[in-house]
């Protein structure tokens, strides 16, 4: 089960909780320290006035103190912020904030966690992310290494008002979601890569920073798994907070949709047991045929928990991965597909675990870097929908061949025992109906940043058309995955008002400045939404 773990360090919190005490040499040491402080902050005696607007911190030597520096950063830090306490943040440029965030966490995360844009490696971290559309250039990356400099990092941005983005893998394609221009400062979270499990190994803890071939490589080496991302290049931040798809939905979301009221992952593990898997190649001419395999077999997977598959059509190839929860070969589950003459194996007929499921899925899908842009809507099952929406996506992929783009259109069974399952374990946030729905995904791909005017009408045209199909047929649904919706489409306004009023709730509780909403550089934020809950 995905457990709460919200950990939210106030801005203002004291040295010691209450009861502790530290050791008498420790006192002596921090003693030592305070008057040290003391004397340092003499130029700032005077100042009482608030510092920033997304900060409760007053003044300078309060910043300081908070940042718990040895004197040599305490004499470095104090020196550069000199006399910045007549005006605060507001009488700073853009540029200032930033480069001032930059350099005090230098000197608070030390070298190896803080890239500068002059360090070798800049270039390097930029180009992580999956979309090249999606590279930016900050004015500087930090990295770091645990949950207490997360926090100081967040004091140093919020105490100077410094815009940031935040990356667990990158792989989300929506510009500035994972990244930021200078000045802003980018938190990536790669260090923050462990994985453990309780001693019982019912319960592993991951890292948001990790990526999910390495969290199923070290489940692998004790006999467990997680049911979680399909691809080894995932970052598990984004994927979790985005409640992201799995293969088996039906059995294992347990409180799923719900982890972006998180912000550590504790996840129920499961036994590696051996699972069947096989990927088929299909002819585009035969996609009215496959659409229809597809309705058939989500109508067959309500009574199937173990039933999964991977559905994806373009004008040049289709294809079709059958991943079954136990190790039985073609289960008839999938019996509708067998009918249709294939073009080959993509993945042989394997039993198998996670782990070599993952490679399999890995090797074969291309991470080629590239500018794309994705859409998503979610419907109940019907054919007509989905033929209607590939002959739409037909006539996209003829404009954007205009500019040597090329498309995606993906189906997404999602079962209704699957939400309900979800709902009795970990509620529903995301405002899922309870019925045989798909989540229909379809992305845009191209090579030139001239053209990406021209990629973002294009998709957002056919988003617009699919769903007023969908709605002719009295088939569509509000909910909208996260993780696969573009940047123009609004998805916490598809969760309903309950959910958005228990958003309102959480951030006023533990973001009273409006941090994530204002200084994040980028998301489905709260503050976009089109219902006002701010």
């Amino acid at each position: 089960m995905i457990t709460a773990g919200l950990h939210v360090n106030s801005f203002a919190s004291r040295i010691y909780p209450f009861g502790a005490r530290p050791p008498f040499e420790k006192m002596m040491s921090r003693y030592a320290r305070w008057t040290f402080l003391a004397l340092q902050f003499a130029p700032f005696a005077h100042s009482s006035r608030g510092y920033s607007a997304y900060s409760d911190v007053g003044s300078v030597p309060d910043f300081i103190r908070e940042l718990d520096l040895e004197p040599p950063e305490v004499s470095s830090v104090t020196t550069l912020l000199n006399g910045l306490d007549v005006d605060g943040s507001a009488g700073l440029s853009e540029e200032e904030k930033g480069s001032l965030s930059c350099r005090v966490a230098g000197f608070v995360l030390g070298g190896a966690e803080i890239v500068n844009n002059s360090a070798a490696t800049f270039e390097q971290l930029v180009e992580v992310n999956w979309c090249d559309s999606c590279w930016f250039e900050p004015g500087c990356i930090t990295q770091p290494e645990s949950a207490d400099h997360v926090s100081k990092v967040m004091r140093i941005v919020t105490f100077f008002g410094t815009k940031f983005a935040v990356r667990s893998g990158g792989h989300n394609p929506n510009p500035g979601f994972g990244g930021i221009d200078s000045p802003g400062i980018l938190i990536d979270m790669a260090r923050m890569n462990t994985t453990s499990l309780s001693p019982d190994g019912a319960v592993a803890s991951i890292g948001p920073g990790s990526r999910f071939g390495d969290v199923y490589s070290a489940l692998n080496s004790r006999g467990k798994a997680v049911m979680a991302g399909r691809l080894n290049s995932v970052g598990v931040g984004g994927y979790f907070l985005g409640g992201g798809l799995t293969y088996f939905s039906s059995r294992s979301l347990v409180g799923f949709e719900g982890q972006w009221y998180q912000l550590r992952y504790d996840v129920q593990t499961t036994e590696n047991i051996p699972i069947w898997f096989e990927a088929l190649s299909y002819s585009p001419s035969q996609a009215p045929q496959l659409l229809e395999a597809v309705v058939q077999y989500a109508e067959a997977a309500e009574g199937d928990p173990d039933a999964a598959i991977t559905f994806s059509l373009a004008p040049t190839s289709g294809f079709v991965e059958f991943i079954y929860g136990k190790p039985v070969s073609r289960p008839g589950v999938y019996s509708m597909f067998y009918n249709i003459t294939t073009l080959g194996s993509a993945i042989n007929s394997t039993v198998g675990d996670m782990v070599s499921l993952t490679n399999a899925i890995s090797e074969i899908t291309s991470l080629e870097k590239k500018r794309r842009m994705i859409g998503s809507i979610a419907h109940k099952f019907d054919l007509p929908t989905l033929l209607g929406a590939y002959t739409m996506i037909l006539d996209l992929a003829a404009d954007v061949e205009t500019f040597n783009g090329s498309v995606g259109f993906v189906v997404q069974p999602f079962t209704s025992s699957a939400v309900q399952h979800a709902s009795e374990t970990g509620g529903n946030p995301v405002g899922l109906k309870r019925t045989l729905q798909n989540f229909l995904t379809f992305a845009v791909e191209w090579d030139s940043s001239t053209d990406d005017s021209h990629a973002l009408a294009a998709i957002q045209n056919y988003t617009s058309q699919v769903e007023g199909l969908a709605k002719g047929r009295g088939v569509y649904l509000e909910s909208k995955c996260m993780n696969d919706a573009g940047h123009f489409q609004d998805v916490l306004g598809s969760y309903g008002s309950e959910n958005l009023a228990t958003l309102k709730s959480i951030a006023s509780k533990y973001d009273p400045f409006h941090v994530f909403q204002v200084l994040q550089n980028n998301g489905f934020l709260l503050s976009k939404a089109d219902v006002q809950i701010l």
